[in-house]
């Protein structure tokens, strides 16, 4: 699952690497890559040994659980063994023992890491809500009746739309609910927001799930220059 995203890193000898300890490891990890459009996973260690694994790339997912042993090896799966080591301690390398690819990640300087795993956890509940299609129930038009919402990164304007939250991370917007015309997003739900990229230009929108399992989305209405809430019904398909 690591290796999958072909950043292959060189392996580092022994001589080089430092003793390795839970203790050290704690913390927020980054795949060491840059660019907008490579694999993103992000690791939380913790000092009891447990371990957690998001992907950016799938729109803030939590993909697996895993928990280090005692010989330093990571476990997701009965099938899935990675050999954990830090050439120092703002760096952690984990190698597929099956392959022998290594993948190098790089510690985030959070303030509090244990807070923002929670934070994680809290946008990957909100992604699972989140997932499937979404019609608008609300349209706000301007005072003078014209379309006011205009996407982003695009020179469309429309009145209303439909959306569908896909598993690996894109959003399918349907501008007026149409099936012919659509404009595609990847999306990262964050505390409290989802956030859409096109071309490395991106923007977030705060976004909540009513107890009436209706989703508000708050929007820029481009006419009067204020924001507005927008109502969204859960739907199974874009008739």
């Amino acid at each position: 699952m690591v290796a999958s995203c072909s950043t292959e890193t060189r392996k580092e000898s022994p001589e080089n690497l430092i003793r390795f300890s839970t203790q050290l490891a704690a913390g927020q990890w980054h795949l060491d890559s840059s660019g907008c459009s490579v694999c993103r996973f992000e690791l939380f260690l913790l000092e009891d040994s447990s371990c957690y694994i998001f992907s950016r790339n799938s729109g803030g997912e939590l993909m697996a659980t895993a928990r280090l042993t005692e010989n330093d090896s990571l476990i997701l799966h009965p099938w899935e063994r990675y050999r954990v080591s830090m050439p120092d301690s703002t760096h952690l390398l984990l190698e597929d023992v099956r392959s022998g690819n290594c993948e190098r990640y790089r510690r985030s300087f959070s303030d509090d890491f244990h807070r923002e795993l929670q934070e994680k956890l809290r946008a990957d509940s909100l992604r699972s809500e989140l997932l499937g299609w979404w019609k608008m129930k609300t349209v706000p038009r301007a005072g003078d009746g014209s379309n006011t919402i205009q996407f982003l990164n695009t020179d469309r304007r429309c009145a209303y739309f439909s959306m569908y939250f896909r598993e690996d991370g894109e959003l399918d917007i349907h501008p007026e609910n149409s099936l012919d015309e659509l404009i595609v997003y990847n999306y990262e739900v964050n505390d409290g927001n989802v956030e859409l990229q096109k071309y490395c230009v991106g923007d977030r929108y705060p976004v909540s799930i009513g107890t009436d399992d209706k989703l508000y989305m708050i929007m820029r209405n481009q006419v009067s220059l204020l924001d507005d809430t927008l109502e969204f019904e859960r739907l199974r398909r874009l008739p």
